[in-house]
């Protein structure tokens, strides 16, 4: 009886094993190449983008604080970055048998929202130049216009007396709201380009009516102050042509 006994069981421990289903062995994992900003502003979106668009695999991005988004495309956007969301971020495409082919990562810097170096010496809604004649000098207006068809909005001061006719600033943003707290890079450029983080600086002199474009390169800060943006640029040079002499111009442009 004892030996019947063992015989069942090695019999039942055998077929057991036969039966089960054989493991998958997955491939070797390949290199995903992730391109995207190294350093986001406080707030901002953060883009990933990748060459490769694989139908039949399941993409997930993940990285700081357990967040984990599945996606299709070849982009993943995070919304509304913080400081604390400062990491690695990692893609990876899995199969159908859940095995990771590809696998890419990527590094990103969260960034504080900054004042301008001249914010604290500029009153508000003025400018300080070197053109002859408008030293410093008040703004009459500040208006906000989106281009909808073109997607860019642009901030316009305009002067009044005794402030030569046709004296403004205009300063251009991509999209159609008013632009997010953060520091903005310029564009020799009437219009800004696609960056989210271009902006388009061109002042007329009023006196002579020509239209100097800011130099490529410089900073305008975006601020919130009592809930109100506020545009503040210091001694950014602007030129009449890319190769001529520049002036100088300091501003600071609130929007109600």
């Amino acid at each position: 009886m004892k030996i019947m006994r063992t015989f069942i069981m090695l019999f039942f421990v055998t077929t057991s094993f036969c039966t089960c289903k054989k493991s998958v062995d997955c491939p070797k994992t390949n290199t995903l190449t992730i391109t995207g900003a190294n350093t986001v502003t406080q707030g901002w979106d953060l883009y990933l983008s990748f060459g490769t668009a694989i139908s039949s695999l399941r993409f997930v991005a993940s990285g700081p604080n357990g967040w984990s988004e599945e996606f299709t495309g070849r982009q993943i956007i995070k919304r509304n970055m913080q400081m604390q969301d400062a990491g690695m971020y990692y893609i990876r495409a899995y199969n159908s048998n859940n095995c990771v082919e590809l696998e890419g990562s990527h590094t990103v810097a969260v960034t504080a929202i900054e004042n301008a170096p001249c914010q604290g010496t500029i009153a508000n809604n003025t400018s300080t130049t070197d053109f002859a004649g408008l030293n410093s000098f008040a703004y009459s207006s500040v208006t906000f216009t989106p281009n909808i068809v073109n997607n860019y909005s642009t901030v316009m001061a305009n002067t009044a007396a005794p402030v030569p006719a046709n004296t403004y600033f205009a300063v251009g943003f991509g999209g159609t709201v008013k632009p997010k707290p953060g520091k903005y890079r310029t564009v020799y450029s009437y219009t800004p380009g696609g960056s989210g983080d271009q902006v388009a600086v061109h002042f007329n002199d009023g006196s002579t009516n020509k239209l100097y474009l800011s130099a490529e390169g410089q900073y305008v800060y975006v601020t919130l102050v009592n809930g109100k943006t506020q545009i503040c640029f210091c001694n950014i040079a602007v030129s009449y042509t890319i190769s001529g002499t520049p002036n100088y111009v300091s501003g600071k442009i609130t929007i109600d």
